[in-house]
């Protein structure tokens, strides 16, 4: 027997998800997976053909002590009002020093070009302290603003008390999560009603 309060539940919370053309906005990161160079990103110091997820990563520094290297980085067109996440995957080497910083990090800026600066919209920081894994990091929800026409991906590395070298791999650009106002906030804002099960 169908139990009709439950089929209607489904069905408005349903009726509620986007279209695919509502979210799927963010621009595609060429090479992001550095499966066999490092073709169109910038200031990384070798490409390692061994270290990655799979095989094929890029790596960053060594950055001198008590300093931050140029970001690894890529410019992308970027459109008003895209809704994206940014995600990779970073790693450390076992017996690297313990008191630095890797950072992922979206800018966007006002020309096609990645010159004229708007902001810095949203970060995502792995501690050298975990080492020997690849971790996973993603920067929070980020809408590009009104005047944004790029954006640049950037991978940077901040050492302390000794160099510091990091590596990178699997960079992509995700729409939003349709899901992103949680439940975990407790409310159901995204949603046009509601009906208890």
């Amino acid at each position: 027997m169908c139990d009709k309060s439950f089929a209607a539940w489904v069905f408005v919370v349903a009726s509620g998800l986007p279209s695919a053309a509502a979210w799927a906005t963010c621009p595609t990161v060429p090479n992001g997976t550095f499966d066999s160079n490092g073709a169109g990103w910038s200031n990384y110091a070798i490409y390692d053909s061994f270290d990655g997820q799979p095989a094929g990563s890029l790596q960053v520094g060594p950055v001198g002590a008590g300093s931050c290297g140029d970001a690894l980085s890529d410019c992308l067109p970027i459109a008003a009002g895209d809704d994206c996440l940014l995600t990779a995957e970073g790693f450390v080497h076992t017996a690297a020093p313990t008191d630095g910083w890797s950072y992922l990090d979206l800018f966007y800026y006002s020309d096609p070009g990645c010159s004229d600066f708007l902001s810095l919209s949203s970060s995502a920081a792995l501690s050298s302290v975990t080492q020997g894994f690849w971790t996973a990091m993603t920067t929070g929800d980020s809408v590009a603003p009104a005047t944004a026409q790029s954006m640049k991906i950037g991978y940077n590395v901040c050492s302390g008390s000794a160099p510091l070298t990091s590596n990178v791999d699997n960079i992509v650009l995700l729409p939003a999560l349709i899901f992103e106002d949680g439940f975990e906030s407790a409310n159901t804002n995204q949603w046009s009603s509601t009906v208890s099960p």
